[in-house]
């Protein structure tokens, strides 16, 4: 069996006329569920910050669609006269499209798909045509196409499906069941059926097992601060020759304050370390660690610690994959391990020697 996490990605339609009109004009009566009818080998979809390459996609198509659909073809109609043939035939045609879509899977989870990679943040400025606010993507592929797709009124007793956000994320029980729906009545494949969803035995956590349990569900972590309470707060305290310090506040002139996650003293010297889920969905991380090393001051434990240019020369990251190193002088960021080869006390004394 394999360990999996698991979301449902709700497709919606364009909700104001603009959108839909720049849609439409660069695609043609063509969107994303019939992307995904289409079964490409590889697509890139919105993924939240803490998937995992190997995790699962429930595609659904959003049950509010038609709402969107019908107020916006009542819209068009009631302008027509203003449109050119083409215009008038290209509208029309996604309308209709749109409705045939509905009709055979609005409400309803439709497909399914496995992450290949973990996500990385989409640096393409460019807004138009994305009805959608996500600027976190992952690739996807094995997109199964249910022959019975599952409507929503057999799993909402025990699965909310979010309306602010196109994901929803779906652990432990509320996985088994869904798979169990869908495996009864459409032929899937053998690591969709072979998947479980296993939560966190976060309340197992504790200074002499963390190494242990983490090892194996490190990857689970979904939220920055669970990743921070049950795995680098303890790895931090084998690295430092002291105290873990939190939150330190990070001080320059003419600037606003802020602070960066952690502060150790490594081999008697200062050592900036930031956490993260994973580095690749992050807008702009050199420019962050640049801000924290180049500060003028920094409050360490209650004391106002002077940067005089050389202790903050490098900094480390940490997220749910690695530990990166970040050179102030050339503002690059290199890998310095990969959390899996950590599995004991040695390695980790190993590690600190090196820092």
């Amino acid at each position: 069996m394999r360990e999996v996490q698991s979301f449902i990605l709700n497709l919606s339609f364009p909700r104001d006329f603009d959108t839909l009109s720049e849609w439409l004009e660069s695609h043609g009566p063509h969107f994303n569920v019939n992307d995904i009818l289409e079964k490409n080998n590889e697509m890139v979809w919105t993924a939240p910050r803490w998937a995992k390459a190997g995790d699962i996609v429930f595609f659904m198509h959003s049950k509010t669609s038609i709402s969107s659909i019908t107020r916006l073809r009542t819209e068009f109609r009631s302008n027509i006269d203003s449109y050119s043939k083409e215009e008038r035939d290209l509208f029309e045609g996604g309308f209709n499209l749109a409705i045939k879509n509905y009709q055979e899977y609005g409400g309803k989870i439709f497909a399914i798909g496995k992450i290949n990679d973990q996500p990385s943040y989409d640096y393409n400025e460019k807004e138009d045509m994305e009805h959608w606010k996500g600027r976190i993507y992952a690739p996807v592929s094995d997109i199964i196409v249910l022959q019975n797709p599952i409507d929503i009124s057999a799993f909402n007793d025990s699965i909310l499906v979010s309306r602010q956000s196109a994901i929803t994320g779906i652990f432990g029980k509320e996985f088994d069941k869904l798979k169990e729906i869908i495996i009864n009545k459409n032929v899937t494949n053998d690591y969709f059926e072979k998947s479980i969803s296993t939560a966190l035995p976060i309340k197992n956590i504790n200074k002499t097992n963390w190494l242990n349990l983490t090892y194996k569900h490190r990857r689970g972590f979904f939220l920055e601060s669970q990743f921070r309470s049950y795995y680098t707060d303890f790895l931090l305290k084998e690295l430092s020759d002291n105290k873990v310090y939190a939150e330190c506040l990070c001080k320059t002139d003419g600037k606003p304050d802020c602070r960066v996650d952690n502060v150790i003293f490594c081999n008697n010297k200062p050592l900036l370390v930031e956490i993260k889920l994973n580095i690749n969905i992050e807008k702009d991380l050199p420019g962050q660690m640049t801000k924290y090393c180049n500060c003028d001051s920094i409050i360490i434990g209650g004391k106002n610690i002077i940067n005089d240019g050389s202790i903050f020369e490098n900094a480390i990251i940490i997220d749910t994959e690695k530990i990166y190193t970040f050179d102030n002088k050339t503002k690059s960021i290199e890998e310095l391990i990969e959390l899996d080869s950590l599995k004991n006390a040695n390695d980790i004394k190993k590690l600190k020697s090196g820092l």
